[in-house]
């Protein structure tokens, strides 16, 4: 029973960030804040707070495999931001896993959630 107690926790602990994703090419771990709202919150490594909805923002190289990425990973076209640069409704709940498999893609420079953060005055 120990072993079996000693085993459930250390995969908590595992699993308890499973949450990522990438900013300027360095995996940014992040962790689920208790929600009182309707937007999902999280806190960074960097620990700063930060909102995220089901959106991702996505630069790619050239856009000959747009519609395949589309397809692919289940995302709808919201609109074009840039050149480039598109923003995805993601249909799944996990906006961190497709962000981070659509990064690793061959044509893209670029996927993030679209983040949420409070404004601050300068």
């Amino acid at each position: 029973m120990k072993k079996l107690i000693l085993v459930l926790l250390i995969n908590i602990f595992a699993f308890a960030s499973n949450h990522y994703y990438y900013e300027n090419g360095n995996k940014i771990t992040v962790e689920k804040l208790d929600n009182t709202s309707s937007l999902q919150m999280y806190k960074n490594s960097k620990n700063k707070n930060f909102g995220i909805n089901n959106t991702i923002i996505v630069k790619f190289l050239n856009q000959e495999n747009i519609n395949t990425i589309q397809s692919r990973y289940n995302i709808n076209l919201i609109k074009k931001y840039s050149l480039n640069t598109y923003i995805f409704d993601v249909q799944i709940n996990d906006v961190f896993e497709i962000s981070a498999l659509i990064y690793e893609e061959e044509n893209v420079e670029f996927s993030t959630p679209n983040f949420i953060k409070q404004r601050r005055r300068r």
